[in-house]
């Protein structure tokens, strides 16, 4: 079973690996209903290295989905989805104005969020004055969000993601979990 929505996409895609070049560059085509915005228009024209990502994915996980990301393209775009879907419109969090790639994690246990950064100064601060409790796993710090800073639509309306109630930073990226149990699983 595929551990994601293909709906989402379009009807026909194309994929186009372009070899030769460092890193490895995927380029995706498809055919869009030009009346209508899809979730994969929140996406168009935006370019990332999102191998790294990929790469420093759980072992253990049984799908990614990752994406370039591009937080000013993102908040426009998801703007003009929510409206036309007739959807609440919440801005983009903070946490993501320095992403380039974003990804939704399946592993059998659970569903994560990774998000991954040029550069990652400044996001502990951020993160330890949206927590309410921190704690250390194997030399990582990982954050306990208070309650009214708890994710609940992170990444919204790209990604259906469960509520995001832990964080740490790990391998330059910021990984969010629901539970400490499945955050536990992934750093150890």
């Amino acid at each position: 079973k595929i551990p994601f929505d293909i709906n989402d996409f379009t009807d026909w895609t194309a994929l186009n690996f372009e070899r030769g070049n460092s890193p490895l560059k995927i380029n995706a085509t498809g055919l869009l209903d030009s009346n209508k915005m899809s979730k994969m228009d929140l996406l168009l024209d935006q370019e990332s290295d999102f191998v790294p990502l990929l790469a420093s994915s759980p072992l253990n996980a049984v799908g990614v989905q990752a994406y370039a990301f591009d937080y000013n393209n993102f908040a426009q775009k998801s703007r003009m989805y929510n409206a036309q879907e007739n959807l609440s419109y919440a801005t983009p969090d903070s946490l993501l104005a320095q992403a380039n790639s974003v990804a939704k994690v399946h592993l059998r246990s659970g569903t994560m969020a990774v998000v991954s950064y040029d550069a990652i100064e400044g996001l502990e601060p951020k993160l330890g004055l949206q927590s309410v409790e921190t704690k250390k796993i194997r030399d990582v710090m990982q954050y306990r969000f208070e309650a009214s800073h708890i994710k609940t639509a992170f990444l919204s309306p790209l990604l259906d993601l469960p509520p995001l109630e832990y964080a740490a930073l790990f391998d330059g990226q910021l990984i969010l979990a629901p539970s400490a149990q499945l955050m536990e699983e992934v750093l150890t």
